[in-house]
């Protein structure tokens, strides 16, 4: 982690009830929600939603927050998540990534739309 990065465990630390996401990594009034999932994306996807509301309006800790779902398997022709990333961009104007790889990325791409890279 950078100077400045906070990472803060949420699923059972910050909201121990209801649907939440693993991690929330803060920059400031920036924020990104972190999903570790084996393969239920869709579940994932719901996780980081919640997350994202909770940072952004009930706890108001945040201004921009993007979201960020690791996963072992990713199903890449899955219109179901797709649609829900797009769901995503609209309402926080960030992207939500999907990857299927366990690497470090640099926290200012991941409010990027371009791809993720090592």
């Amino acid at each position: 982690m950078g100077e400045g990065l906070l990472p803060i465990k949420v699923d059972g630390c910050v909201v121990a009830e209801g649907t939440r996401a693993d991690y929330v990594i803060e920059d400031g009034r920036r924020a990104v929600v972190v999903e570790l999932k084996g393969r239920d994306v869709e579940k994932a996807v719901k996780q980081v939603f919640a997350t994202a509301l909770q940072w952004t309006t009930e706890l108001g800790r945040c201004d921009e927050i993007a979201g960020l779902i690791v996963s072992a398997r990713y199903p890449k022709t899955s219109s179901k998540i797709q649609i829900r990333q797009n769901e995503f961009r609209k309402k926080y104007l960030t992207p939500l990534h999907v990857v299927c790889q366990n690497a470090e990325f640099a926290f200012d791409n991941v409010f990027t739309f371009k791809p993720l890279a090592k």
